[in-house]
């Protein structure tokens, strides 16, 4: 209960500092992170930009390792939080067209700045330098990359729904790999050298190359099964 002046018992009041000190360092280390890499984000530099001691760094989180898994954790719940609630566009009848829609809206949200592209950054990173990573963060970053495909392999599957449930489920997976690729590249190049038109075009590309391939896989099963 609030005391007679209003203000929060001392207990509630250092919890809610703590995690306030928590969030500012998890947000510090994701921006410097992606933007510098692992390596170069020390403690101390952690502790510079959020005026924190490096001791309440230790405290929260226990080693540089630590943040970096606290880091990989909140963004990745955050980022499928938000994944999930993409609707599943419609597109009409046709399967191409759908996923074409589909990978364009994924894109262009991919790319649109802000927490979830510096997680997808950070991810694409810390997969090209594993070497640097200890064991509890290359298998957050080897999960992570399973839930995105799991991901993109529902977007594709949904455009061929009406094909049903195990041809659709096939589809999907089967894209996907290819799918991704496609994605990884748009937006390390898009993020990096294109200006809107530029992205604008390489977001078309990728769909049209991402709706090709599940339609050869469409077209595939399809004759198997003729």
């Amino acid at each position: 209960m609030r005391g007679n002046s209003g203000a929060l018992p001392m207990h509630q009041r250092r919890r809610e500092l703590g995690e306030l000190s928590r969030h500012a360092i998890l947000d510090a280390a994701a921006r410097l992170m992606a933007e510098r890499g692992y390596d170069a984000t020390s403690i101390a530099v952690l502790s510079a930009e959020t005026s924190l001691p490096s001791s309440s760094i230790y405290w929260h989180f226990g080693s540089k390792e630590g943040v970096l898994a606290a880091v990989l954790e909140r963004g990745a719940e955050r980022f499928f939080a938000a994944c999930a609630e993409l609707a599943d566009t419609g597109g009409g009848s046709d399967p191409s067209e759908t996923i074409i829609a589909a990978m364009g809206d994924l894109g262009r949200w991919l790319l649109a700045g802000g927490e979830h592209s510096r997680f997808v950054q950070l991810q694409l990173r810390f997969m090209m330098n594993r070497e640097q990573l200890g064991d509890q963060a290359r298998a957050l970053v080897d999960q992570n990359r399973r839930a995105a495909l799991d991901v993109l392999s529902h977007a594709i599957a949904h455009a061929y729904r009406a094909h049903g449930d195990v041809e659709t489920q096939r589809i999907g997976a089967e894209t996907a790999p290819f799918g991704m690729a496609v994605l990884d590249g748009v937006f390390l190049t898009a993020s990096t050298h294109a200006d809107a038109s530029q992205q604008a075009s390489l977001l078309r590309d990728a769909g049209h190359a991402i709706a090709a391939a599940a339609a050869r896989v469409a077209a595939q099963q399809d004759a198997v099964t003729a």
